[in-house]
C-alpha cells in the first residue's frame, strides 16, 4: 500500500509505513533521522515519536525555503529526548 509523502507540491508516492519519500527524507539531518527510527522501533504513535516525525517535516521544509529564499531558517532538534 503507499500514501503521498507529506511535503508540500510533492507527488511521490511511498510506502505506508515510511514517514516521507526518499528525496526527502535525505534532506532530514542523520541525528533526526536516527531518533525518528528509535522512537518507530520503541513507542511508535507515542508522543516522542510524534514529536521527531513533526521535526523531521519541519527541518525538510526549512531546508526547502533555505533553497528559494537563500536565507537559514532555524529547527531545533529534539537531541534530549532520546
Amino acid at each position: 500500500m503507499s500514501k503521498p509523502c507529506p511535503l508540500t507540491g510533492c507527488e511521490a508516492s511511498m510506502q505506508s509505513w515510511a514517514l516521507m519519500c526518499s528525496t526527502h527524507w535525505a534532506l532530514v539531518p542523520r541525528p533526526l533521522q536516527e531518533a525518528v527510527n528509535h522512537f518507530a522501533r520503541h513507542g511508535r504513535g507515542g508522543p516522542s515519536h510524534r514529536a521527531a516525525c513533526r521535526k523531521a517535516i519541519e527541518s525538510v521544509r526549512a531546508v526547502l525555503a533555505m533553497r528559494e529564499t537563500g536565507k537559514p531558517t532555524h529547527v531545533r532538534l529534539p537531541y534530549g529526548d532520546r
